[in-house]
């Protein structure tokens, strides 16, 4: 299965006793919803253990180019609570500025869906966040990943791809 993106948030999971994975899409809506946590929570109900669910978090846009407004910050900050993990705020929202148009933030989306993978119940060590900006990121060739933000709208997008598995 894959699931398609562009500067929004890639979540592969894969348990490693049955075989079954799990891809899903996360922007920011998707994130303060916490579907990382459905997402875990569903492979749990059809039989997965959390210490056998292993993550990837793929390449979504960073903190360094993704600016949101105080009402994306409200909305984590909800979902946060809810889990008593608001002390998180300042390793995702930074750089917290007044502009004319209200309040901005710096979010690292990535890592606040890694962060909420553990808060679901995954062991950290099965957490892997590529901590890799879609929007900014080069090679020597030029953009290496298609970016909505960066590209104005006129991208393409890429898949992230999991496959079921046995020994």
């Amino acid at each position: 299965i894959c699931v398609k993106s562009a500067d929004c948030t890639p979540i592969l999971f894969a348990d490693k006793a049955t075989g079954s994975v799990c891809a899903v899409h996360s922007g920011w809506r998707g994130t303060v919803q916490d579907i990382v946590g459905e997402a875990v929570k569903t492979m749990v109900r059809i039989g997965s253990r959390y210490e056998d669910i292993l993550c990837a978090v793929g390449p979504c846009i960073g903190a360094c180019c993704y600016e949101v407004s105080e009402d994306v910050y409200i909305e984590a900050m909800k979902i946060l609570k809810s889990k008593n993990a608001e002390n998180l705020a300042g390793e995702l929202f930074l750089n917290k500025r007044t502009t004319e148009n209200g309040l901005k933030y710096d979010f690292n989306i990535g890592k606040m869906c890694a962060r909420l993978a553990g808060l679901a119940g995954l062991p950290y060590d099965n957490i892997d966040f590529l901590d890799v900006c879609t929007c900014c990121s080069e090679d020597e060739k030029g953009r290496i990943f298609f970016s909505h933000r960066g590209q104005k709208g006129h991208s393409g997008t890429f898949a992230s791809v999991i496959a079921p598995f046995s020994d």
